[in-house]
């Protein structure tokens, strides 16, 4: 098939057409024959509207879907491709009928927006969003939609933008939560063994006839309900749902948590989850994210049969002199162990820099304070202010932005950051319930543990150099880094210098 390097949009920023890099990926993508297409294309390489482009070809004339993780990057995407519809949830448009409140009043069409009385902002913006030829959604609205509602779903390919969070995504959503508030509203017991899964079996079982008989009456009288039994009827058979789920599908080894709330979420994901709720809605999707983890471990960690799977690893087209990664291993750091010598390296950096801004990725409050409280040009956030922060970062001449969770998100391109700093490998914390048991009930576990580090790495780095014309530096200054650099991307391992 020949290919164009037009980008088929109307946005004079894509007047230059596609790149040579980016044409010879949209090439390789259509060419292949796989259910999945797996694209790890780092920073500045120009995801979007190559994959734009992608799914122009692959769905040609018909609709294709642009997932992304957030409704800023949607607004961001709806701003550059114009030719694209997007939609967001219920809750982001208001009711027509009821003024006060917002169309999540409502869970399903109102009888008089069927029979014309009135108009409905959200219902109207989901007709031109099913009839578009590109529509771009937020990834948990398109679960809901495909898992529950069945709109949106059996397109042809369905393009997932920061692909790198899917899991993250699809096990929230698969998890099962049960309130208090809920087993009090449906005027249920608590199982007789809140820490035994038989105990929660039993109880669902019970649960399910109690619920049931409700949903049978409801559902006879369906004709005649009002507002506020529908909403009912409509939370009953959903909780049925998740009630099956309980008693049929969750085992041993999904994990069990009880704090505000009772929650069972799967360890792993499996072939059958992914298929249930996600593969089954689509013929072929394209994952991207300029951080995606090597393919082996991506596949299992999605659940995917790995001979379903092309691999695609995009070399970087920013010149290895723009985003140096400088190794400087000061020391090994431990938990409870002093990182004054880190410290000391990390103001050392700061003060050689004079005059410009930068970052430190502090990975933990505590160490972002304490690195923070050591140079008046330190800019640090709680969780309150951190926008506010950032603006005064922003507006500084010569700030450091110190912060505990900016490895995503944070767009620092020209003089916003000549400079990025990662004192802490971040390790993920191993007091969490999830993250211990993956460790250490197997093998694929520790695997699991280091390249999601590195992939955290590799985010935190691409806060800066942004561009092909952008250049900052990058210090890593944790010796544990030699423990993780194997799963760093080959784009971003060769540009690692080692200093002592």
């Amino acid at each position: 098939m020949e290919i164009s390097n037009k980008i088929p949009f109307s946005n004079p920023k894509f007047k230059d057409g596609l790149t040579p890099l980016q044409h010879k990926t949209v090439a390789d993508v259509l060419s292949s024959r796989k259910k999945i297409i797996m694209l790890n294309a780092p920073t500045g390489f120009g995801k979007s509207p190559c994959s734009m482009t992608i799914a122009h070809h692959l769905n040609y004339p018909n609709q294709s879907l642009y997932l992304c993780s957030s409704k800023i990057l949607q607004d961001q995407l709806a701003k550059d491709f114009t030719e694209a519809y997007q939609l967001k949830g219920r809750g982001n448009y208001p009711c027509t009928l009821l003024p006060t409140y917002n169309a999540d009043r409502c869970f399903q069409q109102c009888d008089e927006y069927k029979i014309g009385d009135i108009d409905c902002a959200y219902e109207d913006a989901k007709k031109e969003a099913l009839a578009a030829t590109f529509t771009i959604l937020n990834m948990h609205y398109y679960e809901n939609e495909t898992n529950y509602v069945g709109r949106f779903s059996k397109r042809k390919t369905v393009i997932i933008d920061e692909a790198d969070i899917l899991e993250d995504i699809l096990i929230d959503f698969i998890a099962l939560d049960i309130h208090p508030k809920t087993l009090e509203k449906f005027k249920l017991d608590q199982p007789k063994y809140v820490t035994k899964l038989d105990s929660w079996k039993e109880w669902a079982d019970k649960a399910l006839k109690i619920l049931g008989e409700k949903v049978i009456k409801l559902k006879a009288a369906e004709d005649h309900l009002d507002r506020e039994s529908k909403l009912e009827l409509n939370k009953l058979s959903r909780m049925c749902l998740k009630l099956n789920m309980l008693k049929n599908d969750i085992t041993e080894d999904w994990i069990f948590e009880h704090s505000e709330k009772f929650r069972f979420q799967p360890l792993w994901l499996d072939t059958k989850l992914t298929q249930q709720y996600l593969l089954k809605h689509a013929e072929r999707f394209v994952m991207m994210s300029a951080t995606m983890i090597p393919k082996v471990i991506a596949c299992k960690l999605l659940g995917l049969d790995i001979n379903d799977v092309d691999y695609l690893e995009i070399d970087s087209p920013i010149p290895i002199a723009n985003r140096p990664i400088i190794y400087k291993p000061i020391k090994k750091l431990k938990y409870g162990e002093s990182e004054d010598e880190v410290y000391k390296e990390t103001i050392k950096i700061i003060d050689e820099n004079k005059g410009v801004r930068g970052i430190v990725h502090g990975v933990s409050y505590t160490r972002a304070k304490a690195i923070a409280s050591l140079s008046n040009r330190c800019i640090i956030h709680n969780t309150y202010d951190k926008n506010e922060k950032i603006r005064q970062y922003c507006d500084s001449k010569d700030g450091v932005f110190v912060s505990p969770s900016s490895e995503r998100g944070l767009d620092l391109h020209g003089d916003l950051a000549r400079f990025n700093i990662i004192p802490k490998v971040p390790f993920p914390n191993t007091t969490d319930k999830v993250v211990s048991k993956r460790i250490y009930s197997s093998p694929f576990g520790k695997l699991w543990y280091r390249a999601v580090t590195a992939q955290t790495i590799t985010q935190m780095s691409g806060r800066t150099t942004r561009g092909i014309h952008d250049w900052s530096k990058t210090y890593i200054l944790d010796a544990a880094f030699d423990s993780v650099i194997e799963f760093t991307p080959k784009w971003f391992r060769e540009a690692i210098k080692v200093e002592f």
